[in-house]
């Protein structure tokens, strides 16, 4: 999976670099993630702009983060996790 972690200043910017998000890519996203966000900024921005199919497993795997956040954390704005730039297509 290509997956760039960047810690910005108040957040990190994960983006998928590929197109597919699905069961076998899921994994490693979840692995990856996980160890980004041990200590991590009060923010995620995951960015899903090259992202052109999620399927259950991919889907599970970013939920499955969402609900290892800290209690009071929420998914999206104004929370503590935030996708963005979802394929039109």
């Amino acid at each position: 999976m290509n997956l760039t972690i960047e810690p910005q200043e108040s957040f990190i910017l994960a983006r998928i670099e590929d197109s597919r998000l699905d069961a076998l890519s899921a994994p490693d996203f979840k692995a990856r993630m996980t160890g980004a966000l041990t200590g991590a900024a009060p923010k995620v921005v995951l960015d899903l702009s090259p992202v052109a199919f999620i399927d259950s497993a991919g889907l599970a795997s970013i939920l499955s983060l969402v609900k290892g956040l800290p209690e009071g954390a929420s998914f999206g704005s104004p929370g503590r996790a935030t996708p963005c730039g979802p394929s039109s297509g």
